[in-house]
Formats: structure tokens, C-alpha cells, sequence
């Protein structure tokens, strides 16, 4: 169609709607949504096919962010930004997120995307990409123009050679902001601790995530790369991350989407391992001097839990890690509440201010501390006074942090979806 019958005025306020809609999804501070970003692109190509009015800004949008979903469509892609004089290109999704796809992306056909520049470039999805089929780690190593201006970047079910390999990816966006790591992992041999120290000293000698300031990163991730250290203790993991991080987002996924997702017995357990605080202390340990603000999000069903061998609640494990009391402001604990003995909240806060391997008392660890929040989902009355009364019980000093709050979310009742506070 070339022209529409609709009202100009109706038609400007559809594409207007759109890109409030699309606009979100390539901000500077935030990450993209694979999922968001192909439902969008779907609704850009039907609104390029109405008319031509509708036709020129659509396309617009889609070259702001493209999404690549295989090796065909990769060459088309390469194919075509050599014919075009300006690309306005400020994202890139690689790869098929859709759950019926077919892994059909061969990363070596992605070299010649990496040697091209975009100038405008910021974020860069890759998912379930095969990074050990290529491109060369040389190529990654020579500081190519396509990741100089990249801000943002997602690795998601992506599968490294090695922890090296995956940290040559991170390192080479020099002006990177924000990192998100979730469920990926390492086909090779898994990292030693020895292997950790030449790592951390890489990191300072290539000068690499100076700007690095936000962390996204995933137990399973983190147990997949760093397993054979783990096993002996690794502390000090973040450290390859740089030292500018300030604010860390620590998840572990829900069994439920990993097991219908296919995963085999052996991840599964490694997944049940990933429950561990060991995991989350392993990345903060004498990690992050510059971090204010820690969130721990465990959506973890509670059978599941109880196989996992705490020694330490998450809030302990925190204010061990901290090398410089004092600079740590906020600290969120999100999880699921158990229906039974409450012992979400021990998990979350221990049974005590003594904390085991210190002198020091909690309320020492974390002077500073301006905000604690601790949010559980599925929490119903009268348990949620219970769980609010133990953990005033265990932390009675949490009265004089200026923002302490403690949260239920109620699923069952859908009149109170909102987060109401005990």
C-alpha cells in the first residue's frame, strides 16, 4: 500500500506509540530485552509494509536496532551496511532467542561484522552464541573499532573456550559500562585458582573495564567458569571485572526454567551448588572496593534450597567481602519465602550479629550501611509477621539504618500484586 485511509493524525500517534515503545529498549543505562526486541521488530515490519509514510520511520527503527537471528540473515546483513552511506545503528541483537529455534549462527562468519565500525553502537546482545567457534581471540585482542563505543553488554547462554576467552570479549569494549553474564559457560577445562592471579593482572595491564560500573552476573554463570577454583576455595573473582564497579546484581535462576529448558542432570547439579553463598563470595572477596550497592535476587523454589549446604546467610557473606568498611550504601535481598520454618529468612540474615571468620560484629562490617531492603514473594499472612519478627530479632541495631524495609509479594491475590510493606 502506498498511501493509508486512516487519519494522518491517527496514524502519527500509532508510530509515536511505537517508539515510545521501541526507544526504552536501546537507553544507555539500561539492557535489552531479546524478547521485547523481536516482538518490536515484528510489529516494525508489518508497520514498513502499510504505507509509505509509516514505511520510512519503521525503517528507521529497525536499523536503530537490528536483530541478527542466524548466519543467513548475518550475511544479508554485512551485505547490505557496506551499500548504505550512514547507519544510525545504536544496538545489535545476535542471535535466536525464540524457544523453538535452531542454533544455526556460526560465529565465524562474524568476523567480518567485527571489523566493520559503527559509531553510534552502545549495546550488543549476544545469545546462545558459540564464541569458541570463533571469531579468532587474536581478532578480539586487537581492539577493533566495532566495541570501541559499545556502553552496554549482554552474554546470554553464550559458550566460551575458556574464562580468558570470555574476559577477551569484556575487555575489548574499552568504554563499557555495563556488563550482564547469565547462563553461560566454559567448554574446555575450568579455571584454576593459579589461573585467577595472571587474569587480574591482565586486567590492569590492558587497562581494561575502567568505566565499568554496573554488574550483572548469575551463580550459574560464575559455578561454570570458576568450578575447579571453587572447589579449592576461590576467593577474589571480581577482580578481572576491574575495581570501578559499583553496584552488583547477583541472581540465581529459578530450577524450574532450567530443567523445561533441557538441561541435563549434571547442570542440574551444578545448579543445586550454585545455591551456596561460597558462589556470590567468591566474586565479592577483597572485589569491588568502589561498590555501593549489592542485590542478591534468588526466585528459587524452597525444596530445592534445603539441598544446598549453607554455612553463611547472604548478609554475612556481604559484609565479609567488603575490604574498605563503610563504602557499601544499599544492600536487596529478594527471594522466595518457605511455607514451612521460615528458614528463608535465617538464609538471608543468619541467626545472630556474630559473623563466623570475624572479630567483628555485623553491625561493625557494615557502618555505613544507609539502605537494607529484603523482599519475599509468595509470602502470606500470618507468616509474613513472623518473618518480619525474626529479623528484627536478629538484627535489633537495623532501627537506626535511615531506610531499613522488609517486603512480601503476594501472588495468590491478585488485588494486592503491588509490593505492600509489614
Amino acid at each position: 500500500m502506498e498511501s493509508c485511509c486512516l487519519p494522518i493524525e491517527l496514524c502519527e500517534a500509532v508510530m509515536d506509540a511505537l517508539l515510545d515503545y521501541y526507544e526504552p529498549l536501546g537507553r544507555s543505562s539500561g539492557l535489552l530485552e531479546s524478547k521485547r526486541t523481536w516482538e518490536s521488530q515484528q510489529a516494525l515490519c508489518a508497520c514498513s509494509l502499510t504505507c509509505r509514510a509509516w514505511r520510512v520511520r519503521a525503517q528507521y527503527l529497525l536499523w536503530t536496532l537490528p536483530h541478527i537471528l542466524d548466519s543467513r540473515h548475518l550475511a544479508q546483513f554485512t551485505s547490505a551496511i557496506h551499500k548504505l552511506p550512514e547507519i544510525s545503528i545504536t544496538g545489535l541483537v545476535l542471535g535466536d532467542q525464540r524457544a523453538y529455534a535452531i542454533k544455526s549462527f556460526d560465529p565465524s562468519t562474524a568476523s567480518s561484522l567485527f571489523m566493520h565500525s559503527f559509531h553510534h553502537l552502545q549495546h550488543l546482545l549476544c545469545y546462545g552464541f558459540l564464541f569458541y567457534r570463533g571469531p579468532p581471540l587474536r581478532m578480539l585482542r586487537m581492539r577493533l573499532p566495532f566495541f570501541a563505543s559499545i556502553t552496554v553488554l549482554q552474554l546470554l547462554d553464550c559458550t566460551f573456550q575458556s574464562a580468558r576467552a570470555m574476559l577477551d570479549v569484556v575487555w575489548a569494549c574499552p568504554s563499557l559500562a555495563t556488563l550482564a553474564i547469565s547462563r553461560s559457560t566454559i567448554k574446555s577445562k575450568r579455571s584454576s585458582a593459579a589461573g585467577l592471579l595472571p587474569m587480574s593482572a591482565a586486567v590492569e595491564h590492558l587497562r581494561a573495564c575502567r568505566k565499568l560500573t554496573s554488574l550483572y552476573v548469575d551463580a550459574f554463570s560464575l559455578l561454570a567458569i570458576w568450578d575447579r577454583a571453587l572447589s579449592v576455595g576461590l576467593r577474589g573473582g571480581g577482580r578481572v571485572f576491574g575495581c570501578a564497579v559499583t553496584t552488583l546484581i547477583f541472581k540465581t535462576d529459578n530450577i524450574t526454567g532450567a530443567w523445561n529448558a533441557g538441561v541435563q542432570l549434571c547442570r542440574v547439579t551444578q545448579f543445586l551448588h550454585s545455591l551456596d553463598p561460597t558462589v556470590l563470595d567468591s566474586i565479592l572477596w577483597d572485589s569491588f572496593p568502589a561498590l555501593r550497592s549489592v542485590t542478591v535476587v534468588s526466585h528459587v523454589d524452597p525444596v530445592f534450597q534445603k539441598s544446598s549446604n549453607r554455612v553463611l546467610s547472604l548478609l554475612h557473606v556481604i559484609a565479609l567481602s567488603r575490604p574498605i568498611p563503610g563504602v557499601l550504601k544499599t544492600i536487596i535481598l529478594e527471594g522466595k519465602h518457605d511455607l514451612e520454618n521460615n528458614s528463608c529468612c535465617k538464609d538471608a540474615v543468619g541467626t545472630s550479629e556474630e559473623v563466623v571468620g570475624s572479630e567483628k560484629r555485623l553491625r561493625e562490617l557494615l557502618v555505613g550501611l544507609a539502605e537494607l531492603v529484603i523482599r519475599l514473594d509468595e509470602c502470606k499472612q500470618p507468616a509474613a509477621h513472623k518473618c518480619a519478627a525474626y529479623i528484627w530479632s536478629v538484627l535489633p541495631w537495623m532501627h537506626d539504618i535511615p531506610f531499613f524495609r522488609t517486603y512480601r509479594i503476594d501472588l495468590s491475590d491478585l488485588s494486592d500484586l503491588s509490593v505492600s510493606g509489614w
